[in-house]
């Protein structure tokens, strides 16, 4: 109207907005968006309960509104310069703009405006600095993860694979070194080379000649052992696919918020992994599995590395996001081991594991190296294949 009392627009515009959001409660996609009740725009949930309070005049000014709203939320009401206002502020002036000059009418732009400032306060009134944060986080989403996870996977069984046994233990008291607890660790271990009566050291598992570090010691939790690491169960552990009755260490409880370490070692060659060397994962079952991760949302990003004959095959068939993959050689390459150990008779780890391990045990909670300096501190050299 000329007078500028918007109050009957305003109404409207909430009763419309009330009706819609009855009928939809869900249309905007989240449990937390604001509801509208009783005509009061700052109506939202807290403590449990939402709680209702009425506007003493619908046409009132926005700094009695703000009062209001303060009145509501416990008196926390964002300063005017909030950055917040600032955003919405804009965004509705902009919206007034085009209906002024689309619509001749100017009451028509004059309810445009009105219901433009209504959404405004309503974003005014969470600008404290903490929901300032959590309105940011809703529209934009959030990019931070919140958990770490590893798998690591050793396929080989009979003695003359002592090495990659040796490879997945080492890898495991490095992740744990590095913050990463048993309760997000799922060990595998095709064979227990400890225990083998070949070992002329019971009970121990070593990764170097020198013997200074028992890799087994009395510290280490196993979640699938022997005849328990299939092709099966590696697969139903990442898609989260378990049996009911299947205890939480045999379970990856991740969400989309968690980094997962992927660590494989043992005998392959193009696209294809040997587990118990009597069956074979290939590279079409890993990415779909990981494909499964993605849209079930068990992930927020992927660190696979691969430890075997023809590694970078393994990764060739992958086409899910958030994924980066290290593997040992490329196709038509072997991957050695190294350091032989005389009185075991066997060959202790592999020289991929052994130069990733050697990076590693320079980084702590508090370094800066990034996985751009692992991969340009691999020296093909030393490795004797060309990892990628």
């Amino acid at each position: 109207t000329d007078d500028g009392d918007y109050s009957s627009c305003t109404s409207s515009v909430i009763e419309s907005t009330v009706e819609g959001q009855r009928r939809h409660p869900h249309r905007h996609g989240d449990e937390h968006m604001p509801l509208l009740i009783d005509n009061d725009p700052y109506s939202l949930p807290a403590a449990g309960h939402r709680r209702r309070a009425s506007l003493a005049s619908a046409g009132m000014s926005i700094e009695a509104r703000r009062h209001q709203a303060g009145h509501s939320w416990g008196g926390n009401v964002a300063p005017a310069s909030s950055s917040l206002e600032e955003h919405y502020g804009s965004w509705c002036q902009r919206n007034v703009n085009m209906v002024q000059n689309t619509a001749p009418d100017a009451n028509l732009a004059s309810c445009a405006a009105n219901a433009m400032l209504v959404l405004a306060m309503l974003a005014v009134a969470l600008g404290a600095s903490s929901n300032e944060e959590k309105v940011t986080e809703f529209f934009e989403g959030s990019e931070t993860h919140t958990n770490n996870w590893a798998v690591l996977v050793s396929t080989s069984r009979f003695w003359f694979n002592y090495r990659h046994m040796a490879n997945a233990l080492s890898m495991y008291r490095t992740v744990k070194r590095m913050g990463i607890p048993d309760s997000h660790i799922i060990l595998m271990l095709a064979d227990d080379m400890a225990c083998n009566p070949r070992n002329a050291y019971p009970a121990a598992v070593y990764d170097h000649p020198r013997k200074t570090l028992d890799l087994y010691g009395d510290n280490v939790e196993v979640d699938y052992r022997g005849y328990e690491v299939t092709v099966e169960n590696f697969i139903r552990l990442l898609t989260g696919r378990v049996a009911a009755d299947t205890p939480r260490n045999k379970r990856l409880l991740t969400d989309d918020k968690s980094n997962v370490f992927i660590y494989m070692t043992g005998h392959g060659g193009e696209d294809f992994l040997k587990f118990q060397d009597s069956e074979e994962i290939n590279s079409y079952d890993i990415a779909d599995a990981f494909k499964q991760m993605w849209e079930k949302q068990r992930y927020r990003e992927i660190l696979f590395i691969i430890d075997t004959c023809q590694a970078n095959t393994m990764y060739s068939k992958f086409d899910s996001p958030n994924i980066l993959s290290i593997g040992s050689s490329k196709k038509g390459q072997n991957s050695l081991s190294h350091f032989h150990d005389y009185d075991l008779g066997v060959s202790v780890i592999d020289r991929f594991t052994y130069y990733n391990l050697e990076f590693f045990e320079s980084v702590d909670l508090s370094s800066k190296q990034t996985l751009a300096d692992l991969i340009a501190a691999y020296n093909t050299t030393l490795i004797q294949s060309d990892p990628g």
